[in-house]
């Protein structure tokens, strides 16, 4: 037995990271991976499923989301520490893995787990998470030996780990392994590890999320994951994984087997294994005082506009969480934003009759397009029709945004073209709207570009930028 610990010991060391074994796309499967949990994880909860595990899979595998997906969570996280009374301390541990993901402040609650009774009354369970959570940063105290002599001697005689007494299975067994990664340099595992990869090497995988934890505890252990994680593959579909190969898409499978990928991916590029977050960083928003910007598919240039448009009330999402920059705005869309701009400045009087033809009673634009014709912000295509569902062009838009800046005692005259003129279909802007299209470019309304474009359609980042602007001078 010495000879085998040694030669563990040995292996520990001296294994590299190269993985050739898997039939894959690697970095592909990551990023389809991660990007569906995203999608299906918009507004995390803090939750095992749906939150917790989501949002250190995302944080974790450096997936490019915008920083206040982050601190709404975090928001929620707070109000769930306040308002709750938790019963099982694996969510204690579980909400600190996701906070250090984060780079945020734990607010003590890791002093829950240094109630030792308390932790091991849930089982192995509690021990393991208690004591990945407390090594995750590097937690200081005495009560992670009394943890891991707890697992050390709840090993099984055939070497594995298990919720049950005598009998084990390959998830625990891996999860144990996962804790007793972070002590490869003390010789109190050396043997416990041992056993614990010989019954796992012998067993039988049945599911995703047992291949799923053998990957992260092999990949926290430096040896080479390929035959878990081909193991794992079998369950993949579509950016998903399955519980069973004959199963359906599986929100828990998905979890861990994206998790397990990130721990490849970690392990792969010599970074910090997937619960050792010391190299965890904070990811929040750089002024909170504008709001949070609820949005995760804009960029971070775009977010204390939109945070405090949000705020105020003149924007919102196409979602709760989606702001959908790039989509096209409707004419009524544009003349809503327009109306709310106003009103953060004045109380606005509401008309008192309707002025296109194409405009109802029953249309939910009715009172702001008809309030922006009263007001001189917008005309109709006709003097008749206001085509509230076409989509608004880049020179229309201009136009709208110069009579927002008059309404607010704002001078737009043009009087000097000088530098507008570098752009090579300047020419095609409509005479009607020349001078509106130079003002939003001479004044930074519209993001400097290579062409203006005049007729084709705004989008909604582009009026957001340029109606944040004129209302903050920012």
């Amino acid at each position: 037995m010495l000879k085998r610990i040694a030669v563990f010991l040995c292996v520990f060391v001296m294994l590299t990271v190269n993985v050739n074994a898997t039939e894959y796309e690697k970095n592909d499967t990551l990023s389809q991976a991660l990007s569906l949990l995203l999608e299906d994880n918009q507004k995390p909860d803090v939750s095992s499923i749906g939150g917790d595990w989501a949002v250190i899979a995302i944080s974790r595998g450096d997936m490019a989301v915008n920083r206040p997906y982050y601190d709404s969570y975090y928001s929620r996280v707070k109000d769930f520490i306040k308002n709750s009374n938790v019963s099982r301390y694996t969510d204690y541990s579980r909400l600190i893995l996701a906070i250090n993901a984060i780079g945020e402040d734990t607010m003590g609650i890791e002093e829950k787990l240094f109630d030792y009774d308390a932790v091991v009354s849930q089982g192995i369970n509690g021990a393991i998470f208690a004591l990945i959570a407390l090594n995750s940063k590097t937690t200081q105290s005495d009560v992670k030996d009394r943890y891991l002599d707890y697992i050390i001697n709840s090993q099984h005689n055939d070497g594995g780990f298990g919720l049950m007494e005598d009998s084990s299975d390959v998830d625990v067994t891996a999860m144990a392994l996962q804790a007793l990664s972070f002590y490869k340099d003390d010789n109190r595992v050396g043997d416990t590890v041992v056993k614990a990869v010989n019954y796992i090497n012998d067993a039988k995988i049945e599911s995703s999320e047992s291949a799923a934890q053998t990957v992260i505890a092999f990949c926290a252990l430096n040896m080479i994951p390929d035959r878990y994680v081909t193991e794992l593959m079998k369950y993949y579909k579509d950016g998903y994984f399955l519980h069973t190969m004959d199963g359906e898409k599986n929100a828990m499978a998905t979890e861990q087997g994206t998790l397990a990928l990130v721990a490849l991916n970690r392990y792969e590029n010599n970074k910090n294994s997937l619960y050792d977050m010391r190299d965890g960083i904070k990811r929040t928003s750089d002024n909170e005082s504008f709001g949070i910007c609820p949005f995760i598919d804009v960029l971070d240039a775009d977010t204390k506009a939109l945070a405090m448009l949000y705020k105020k009330g003149v924007i919102n999402g196409k979602t709760d969480v989606k702001f959908s920059p790039d989509t096209h705005l409707t004419r009524a869309e544009m003349t809503a934003i327009m109306v709310r701009a106003m009103s953060t400045k004045n109380t606005l009087d509401l008309p008192s009759t309707n002025y296109f033809s194409d405009v109802s009673n029953d249309d939910w634009f009715r009172i702001s397009v008809n309030t922006a014709a009263m007001y001189g912000i917008v005309q109709g295509v006709t003097k008749t029709r206001f085509n509230p569902n076409g989509n608004i062009k880049k020179e229309e838009l201009a136009i709208m945004l110069t009579r927002l800046c008059n309404y607010f005692g704002i001078d737009t005259e043009v009087k000097n073209y000088d530098g507008i003129e570098k752009y090579a279909d300047f020419s095609q802007v409509s005479d009607w709207a020349r001078e509106a299209v130079a003002y939003c470019y001479i004044n930074n309304l519209f993001n400097a570009s290579d062409t203006i474009a005049p007729r084709t359609g705004a989008t909604r980042i582009e009026a957001a930028r340029a109606v944040s602007r004129i209302l903050w001078n920012d």
